[in-house]
């Protein structure tokens, strides 16, 4: 099995707004992890969000978006660029894994799915559970003003 890379959009107050996950084949995590990025960023280019904060658990992929100048492949490169010379303001964070459990569950969803990019209306039944503990660790970490 190959694999698969997938991303969650939510908004300022941590809940759902949408998810994308994809089959990627026989890729590196690191590889996974970037087309995850290049996915999540486009829908929500298209969703019309201008500024968002990307909060993801791998800091290489963080860097290696920051300079798209890297030896991957020249699509995936071509995409950051396209993604970096939009309109909008992007920010990341490094998060733990354990408060990603909805974006690894979407990467494994995205294992058993399609080559192309999906993009769910709602969240799956058995991703609620998740989406609630990943909200939890969100506010907990999240002051309150």
């Amino acid at each position: 099995m190959g694999a698969g890379g997938g991303g969650v959009l939510r908004n300022s107050e941590g809940d759902w707004i949408d998810e994308c996950y994809r089959s990627l084949g026989h890729c590196s995590i690191l590889h996974a992890e970037l087309w995850a990025l290049a996915d999540g960023l486009e829908v929500a280019w298209i969703r019309g969000f201008r500024s968002i904060e990307v909060e993801m658990n791998n800091k290489e992929a963080i860097q290696i978006f920051s300079s798209p100048s890297s030896p991957f492949e020249p699509t995936l490169v071509c995409r950051f660029r396209d993604l970096l010379h939009c309109q909008w303001q992007i920010t990341f964070k490094h998060i733990h894994r354990e408060a990603n459990g909805v974006a690894d569950a979407l990467a494994l969803l995205g294992r058993t799915g399609t080559p192309t990019q999906s993009e769910l209306a709602h969240p799956p039944v058995d991703m609620y559970r998740l989406l609630q503990l990943d909200l939890d660790k969100w506010r907990r970490r999240t002051p309150n003003c």
